[in-house]
């Protein structure tokens, strides 16, 4: 794939995150829309209108350069040997998420109180697990895809997801960037397949818009955002009855023997 043809595959994924339109962009570009689509379709795209593009998306090329990069050596699953080092090294695995979430070392090492020794060596110590490529002035790039999963039953889950839950779970959702939507139903194999197809989906997108986030000014305020998106089989009802909640009308007084 030709680096013309990753740029235009960046421009989409940043109007896509950005919820902007060729229709916007087009009016931005001073073009038509067909003409906008014919540009991204085919990836001829000049310096000059790069440039125009990132003024409008209010990103560096460089953001784009990175949003488009193929990880050709990353992976979606992390190995049983990179799991359990991020396992027994709290330091080792707080670093990491902050990096592949678009953390700079330098906001990593302010934020983690850590001096420049001591980055170097968490640095160097991913480096050798391949889970970043350590480059010169304690730079990097990532070696896996943002999205990778947990291993069924591998160190990371064995020991956090219990923890991980109940801590997320204790909060009431009503506050400002909080959500929450609990939902029972009866799907078949079909439906099944669809809603996995589209949470896949929604969780690339919620990838996309904080990699585009990560880009914006350090003066605009950001927090980080968690979401956990699952689905099971299971019977709520079951839990209902287990906690002893009366189902139906309250039963009525007992019969009383009438004296002798």
């Amino acid at each position: 794939m030709s680096i013309a043809t990753h740029f235009a595959a960046a421009i989409k994924q940043a109007l896509k995150a950005r919820g902007h339109t060729y229709a916007w962009l087009a009016a931005k570009l001073a073009l038509s829309e067909s003409s906008v689509k014919r540009l991204l379709s085919r990836g001829g795209i000049s310096l000059e209108r790069l440039d125009a593009i990132c003024e409008a998306l209010e990103l560096e090329t460089d953001d784009l350069l990175e949003l488009a990069r193929i990880q050709d050596d990353g992976s979606r699953e992390l190995t049983f040997e990179q799991e359990q080092a991020l396992a027994e090294n709290a330091a080792l695995l707080v670093v990491f998420y902050m990096l592949l979430n678009g953390w700079t070392t330098e906001r990593v090492a302010k934020d983690c109180s850590l001096g420049e020794a001591e980055l170097t060596r968490i640095l160097t110590r991913l480096d050798r697990l391949k889970l970043i490529v350590l480059l010169p002035g304690n730079r990097f790039r990532l070696r896996v895809t943002k999205d990778h999963v947990w291993r069924p039953n591998g160190p990371l889950r064995r020991r956090y997801r219990a923890q991980a839950l109940r801590d997320f779970v204790t909060s009431p959702f009503s506050g400002d960037g909080e959500h929450l939507r609990f939902e029972v139903g009866l799907l078949g194999q079909s439906g099944l397949a669809q809603l996995k197809k589209r949470i896949d989906r929604l969780v690339q997108e919620f990838n996309q818009l904080t990699d585009l986030d990560a880009r914006v000014p350090p003066h605009v305020a950001k927090r980080q955002i968690t979401l956990v998106l699952a689905f099971r089989p299971w019977d709520f009802t079951r839990v209902v009855q287990t906690h002893e909640v009366q189902i139906g009308p309250p039963p009525g007084p007992r019969n009383k023997k009438a004296p002798a």
